[in-house]
């Protein structure tokens, strides 16, 4: 609480005595909530979140005096993601004699001790915390909105505690497994949110240097909120890399190909495939660099259908975002979501309508594509990350296309979830490769494409 300076102007006095009083008046309502419903400590205990961080998400919905009646926090059913737990949390709240339910998502921090571990390396609670404290606000500021409807709202966010956003399940839309074939039009609905969400540091970094004349880009502010997550030299993230190494070893042991080409020699191309992860997703120094998601996968967007048909997709999950060019997001998203078939029917079409939405959101605010990405640089750097894109899809597979009834319970062991995060996931790869025919399929055609890539790549050289 600002201090009343008593040599001030008595009409300033006034405003701030004004100011302190309101400020008292919703201290005095909280102690009378806290008094008489002693919500402080009989719900707190049994809910993912604390009174009075509850009492501030009501606070921002922005609505006038109110009085939180009651709240409670439940766990999610089913495995949405690996770098946090979640929760469904309803409020309840009394305003002038009416009671009103509103609906929130709570991300917690992993109870896993592995991906806890992990997640605090990489910083994924500050880089979402950062992203809609920090970017969308800044976003806002300069009269961007090509975000919404695009990321949820936020209503708290503590990078030690939790995040709060909207629940998007409560409106309808839903996650898709990752084991499961997703249509065309699905495919659109998703790869146009992505463009927007890229093209948006674009207009971002033009509009600055449009109004302040001088150079801008992203890092600039955001340098510790783009750190890189799963590709760096930190041990724990080296280890994590090397897991999917070990995989892919796996893979290369089980998978079997008669044309032609020595398998030994691809096993090495396939492991340094991996080991030039860190190259790809460093900043690029020959195309344009904006936000990319980093990690794009099913469980990272939402849907949301009606009659069978798309309606709206909203992205979710910043926690692993760098700075890159956007063809590294779009090839990312395409491998990681798609199955090889619909990739070689598709492709082109849907380069084709990403380089579209992004052009047009760039035109809205007067900005020239051919000046940041003329389409046959955008082209090429597709077919530059599309190495990139096909590694890690591979190494991702190895652990979100294990069936649930197998994967969970290997996360509840402490040990296990240690050894295939920070390990070797050469025997995960080998106890499930006879177990389930989604997981055969897919990785045998994402560890096909790669030796195609990779043998093309190696003929050039």
């Amino acid at each position: 609480m600002e201090p009343v300076n008593l040599f001030e102007p008595s009409q300033f006095r006034e405003k701030k005595v004004r100011i302190i009083l309101r400020e008292m008046e919703e201290l005095l309502n909280l102690a009378e909530i806290l008094n008489v419903l002693n919500l402080g400590h009989n719900m707190a205990i049994q809910s993912a979140i604390s009174f009075e961080d509850c009492y501030m998400v009501c606070k921002n919905l922005k609505m006038g005096k109110f009085h939180l009646t009651s709240f409670n926090t439940n766990p999610q059913a089913g495995r949405n993601g690996f770098l946090g737990e979640h929760h469904d949390m309803t409020i309840e709240i009394e305003k002038q004699g009416r009671q009103s339910k509103r609906k929130f998502f709570l991300k917690g921090i992993p109870h896993c001790e592995a991906m806890q571990e992990f997640a605090k390396t990489v910083g994924s609670f500050f880089k979402e915390t950062m992203f809609y404290s920090r970017y969308i606000p800044l976003l806002k500021e300069h009269g961007i909105s090509v975000l919404e409807r695009v990321v949820p709202e936020c209503y708290f966010a503590d990078e030690c505690k939790y995040i709060v956003l909207n629940n998007l399940k409560s409106y309808g839309y839903t996650t898709l497994s990752p084991r499961l074939e997703m249509s065309n039009e699905i495919i659109l609905g998703v790869i146009e949110i992505l463009a927007k969400f890229n093209v948006s540091c674009i207009i971002l970094e033009e509009l600055i240097e449009r109004k302040t004349e001088c150079k801008f880009r992203l890092p600039d502010r955001f340098e510790r909120e783009l750190k890189e997550a799963f590709f760096s030299t930190e041990p724990i993230i080296e280890a994590h890399r090397n897991s999917g190494t070990g995989g892919m070893a796996a893979l290369t042991d089980i998978i079997n190909f008669n044309d032609g080409v020595d398998q030994s020699i691809f096993k090495i191309l396939a492991e340094e495939a991996c080991n030039e992860q860190l190259h790809f997703a460093k900043p690029s120094k020959k195309w344009r660099n904006t936000i990319c998601h980093g990690d794009f996968w099913t469980k990272n967007f939402m849907i949301k259908f009606e009659e069978n048909r798309v309606k709206d997709v909203m992205m979710i999950d910043f926690q692993t975002y760098r700075y890159a060019p956007p063809a590294q997001d779009l090839m990312a998203f395409i491998y990681l979501n798609t199955t090889r078939e619909l990739r070689q029917k598709c492709m082109s079409n849907w380069l084709n309508y990403y380089y579209k939405v992004f052009s047009e959101n760039l035109r809205i605010y007067s900005i020239d594509i051919n000046k940041i990405l003329p389409e046959n640089e955008f082209n090429e750097s597709c077919k530059f990350y599309e190495q990139f894109a096909i590694t890690q899809s591979i190494t991702h597979f190895q652990i979100i296309l294990v069936p649930p009834k197998i994967i969970d319970p290997i996360l509840e062991d402490q040990a296990k979830a240690r050894e295939i995060f920070f390990g070797s996931r050469y025997n995960l790869v080998k106890m499930v490769w006879p177990m389930d025919d989604v997981y055969r399929k897919r990785l045998t055609d994402s560890v096909t494409e790669l030796r195609r890539c990779l043998i093309a790549k190696s003929e050039m050289n």
